[in-house]
């Protein structure tokens, strides 16, 4: 607020000293012209006048009246361009303090409130008794506006500071940040009387009598604040205090334990007061520092978690911190977003600390879940060139973290790739599993990679075999090479490898297919290998017979999930026809939308699945009506029958983009599915009814009254297109 006050002084000051002012007289004459814009001018012109203008401050006070908000705006800037010459104009500003004519309308009322105020601090001393005045007024606006307008005229105003700290306590809020923004403005001629009002009875004056002083710079002010709050007792009071004084910067030895205390508060006020005091407030840092890195060891984790939101705010002073943040952390379950984002904030020089932790801990320790593969990851893009030093950490441990932490950053990491790929020799083969795994996440290329993998998978670890088929699928169609290794690894020894091989599987491991089906009798993984044989199309046919055993009992989700697997398969999976018909009445909407799409991919008969999906397009769902109407447009003309339907999906907004363009595939020839879309408002729909109709010529002649109707109040576009179909219909015989 304060910046955006400082740029319009500026400007309007710049308004004041145009080298060249124009001639006052016939521009005075001009404010009262019956052109508003004649007006307009006038008034902008008197304010580049500056003080030349002064014979024309009645006709300008007068305009401030004006019906124009533009013009009542150039007045005003003329007027304060005045400076103290516009004493005169002083009882109009006041009323301007109000809003003026805009009172009812908040944006315009604060430029008319916060224009006169600045007009009035232009004055300047000849002002100050009526602001004093407007200081003890009913109206709240008016004491708001009065101390703005005190405040812009800074230490000349020091004569209004006993009637503002008279406001400090007003019930009205606007007011008493107006109050505290002025005398804070009025600056160290105002501190004596406010370190005064620290003692006074009403808690909101304290307090805003605190706040105040910190703005004033008066360092001598810092001594007795802390005085205060040695025996203040309101927690809002004290609040503003610690920030005040924080400000002031004064006995840092001091302030910092009383600061790190108050963080310790329940009220939350006290808190966010703390928070900012010990951020902010950089000769703090070395005292609060220590306290704050005591207070994460605090058993309540209110406390503790305040202590390492400060930590992180003050960022790289505190990375002596590091250690204790990294024991808080190691001790949680799932580490808490609080402690890690202070880990993140104290920098680099903290990613040393969460690798030295965890030095002694055996390598199947660091699994993707482990805390301090998430810590070495909230670091981001910044720390990847720590990360992939610390691939050459002497504990096997550390290396594995940074291995995984770079694949968790994925693309950000790709400045890593060379070093990665030298990890794929590393010693440790949960080590080389996961850089096979980081080199996908950071998206090598697959000419690069293929090598790499195909070497992997005849590694004699376990954990190297399983990340390389998870590779597999990133490989692209450069992966079809390794499908009879994907095979073979199916029926591998650790059953780690196994359940990475079947994501393995796609196109060029057709014959995994016998395979895959007998391991459909373990439940456990029963929908991988689902998805598995899915990847294989018509190929996993001869599971079709075991996907419709386990359809009517199965989970909703697996249910889905071998439904898609039907339609994935296709035609030859004609087998299971009679239980998609079934599903195509489940009560479950995604259910019936999965079976329906199903069924259109298996039926080769398209005279067998039109009816059932014209029927589906009335489906009380609008998922199972999208699939119907998605499938209806995919068959073609051969759906065309199924016009009706669609033209009735037209008039729903939810279903009218599928039908339209189900629509435009089918090539709809039905005379009265037209016309009904000519009745539609929407353009797009009319176009093409318009275009449909032109290709039918003498056939669509009774859509010629229709036609004439949508000439009569449709867009430019829709009748071009409609006279060209008329045009056309009767000009065939």
């Amino acid at each position: 607020m304060h910046a955006a006050r400082a740029l319009l002084l500026a400007v309007l000051a710049c308004a004041a000293l145009a080298a060249d002012p124009p001639a006052v007289g016939p521009l005075t004459e001009q404010l009262a012209a019956s052109d508003v814009q004649k007006r307009r001018d006038a008034a902008l012109h008197l304010a580049e006048a500056g003080p030349a203008a002064k014979a024309a401050l009645p006709a300008l006070i007068k305009a401030l009246e004006d019906a124009d908000k533009q013009v009542r705006t150039n007045s005003l800037g003329a007027i304060a361009a005045l400076g103290r010459d516009a004493a005169e104009a002083i009882p109009a500003l006041l009323a301007g303090l109000t809003g003026g004519p805009a009172k009812g309308r908040p944006r315009e009322r604060e430029q008319v409130v916060f224009r006169s105020a600045h007009a009035l601090s232009r004055i300047g001393t000849p002002a100050v008794p009526p602001l004093i005045q407007a200081l003890a007024a009913e109206d709240p606006s008016l004491r708001s506006g009065a101390a703005r307008a005190l405040g812009g005229m800074g230490p000349s105003a020091v004569d209004a500071v006993p009637a503002l700290i008279s406001n400090l306590g007003h019930a009205d809020a606007g007011v008493r940040q107006e109050t505290v923004d002025a005398l804070a403005a009025v600056g160290p001629g105002a501190a004596a009387k406010l370190l005064e009002a620290l003692t006074g009875a009403e808690p909101l004056q304290r307090a805003g009598a605190a706040s105040a002083l910190g703005g004033t710079g008066a360092k001598e002010a810092g001594a007795a604040l802390m005085v205060h709050l040695s025996h203040e007792s309101d927690v809002k009071v004290r609040a503003a205090m610690l920030v005040s004084a924080a400000r002031l910067g004064d006995n840092p030895a001091q302030l910092g334990p009383l600061l790190v205390e108050a963080l310790k508060s329940e009220d939350d006020t006290l808190n966010r007061a703390a928070i900012d005091a010990l951020v902010t407030t950089r000769p703090v840092h070395p005292v609060a520092v220590p306290l704050l890195t005591a207070l994460l060891q605090d058993p309540d984790v209110k406390r503790s978690s305040r202590a390492a939101v400060v930590l992180g705010g003050i960022g790289r002073e505190a990375t002596s911190a590091a250690p204790d943040l990294v024991a808080v952390i190691a001790k949680q379950e799932q580490p808490t977003p609080a402690y890690l984002d202070a880990l993140a904030q104290l920098g680099e020089p903290a990613i040393a600390a969460v690798l030295a932790s965890i030095g002694s801990l055996p390598p199947e320790a660091i699994t993707g879940g482990h805390w301090s593969v998430a810590c070495l990851q909230s670091f981001g893009s910044g720390a990847v060139s720590a990360l992939t030093a610390a691939l050459s950490h002497p504990e096997r441990a550390p290396r594995i973290a940074a291995v995984r932490a770079l694949g968790r950053l994925g693309k950000d990491a790709a400045s890593s790739e060379a070093a990665l790929l030298k990890a794929l020799s590393d010693p440790e083969p949960h080590l080389r599993g996961q850089a096979l795994a980081a080199l996908g996440a950071v998206t090598a290329a697959p000419k690069l990679l293929l090598p790499r993998v195909e070497a992997a998978l005849k590694d004699s670890a376990a954990p190297v075999r399983a990340g390389a088929f998870q590779l597999v699928p990133m490989l692209e169609h450069h992966g079809r090479a390794l499908m009879p290794a994907v095979i073979a690894g199916l029926q591998d020894s650790d059953e780690q490898v196994r359940q990475a091989a079947l994501q393995a599987v796609g196109p060029g491991a057709e014959e995994a297919a016998p395979i895959l089906i007998e391991r459909l009798a373990n439940e456990a993984s029963r929908t991988v290998v689902i998805e598995a044989l899915m990847r294989l199309g018509p190929a996993a046919a001869p599971a079709t017979p075991k996907f419709v055993e386990l359809l009517p009992s199965a989970t909703k989700e697996l249910q889905l999930t071998l439904l898609k697997a039907f339609g994935q398969i296709g035609a030859t999976a004609h087998d299971a026809l009679p239980a998609l018909t079934t599903a195509v009445s489940d009560l479950d909407k995604d259910v019936r939308a999965a079976a329906l799409a199903a069924l259109a991919a298996v039926e080769r008969d398209a005279t067998k699945k039109l009816p059932v999906l014209a029927a589906a397009v009335e489906d009380p769902e609008s998922t199972v009506r999208t699939v119907a109407m998605s499938w209806l447009g995919a068959l073609g003309e051969p759906a065309a029958g199924a016009a009706p339907s669609l033209v009735k999906r037209l008039n729903v907004e939810s279903d009218r983009g599928v039908a339209l363009e189900a629509l435009r595939k089918v090539k709809v020839r039905d005379v009265p599915s037209l016309i009904a879309m000519l009745k539609v408002s929407d353009g797009n729909i009319r176009v093409l009814a318009c275009e449909r109709l032109a290709t039918l010529g003498p056939e669509a002649r009774e859509a010629l009254p229709h036609l004439q109707a949508v000439l009569q109040g449709a867009g430019e576009r829709v009748r071009v297109q409609a006279q060209q179909t008329i045009d056309k219909i009767n000009a065939q015989p």
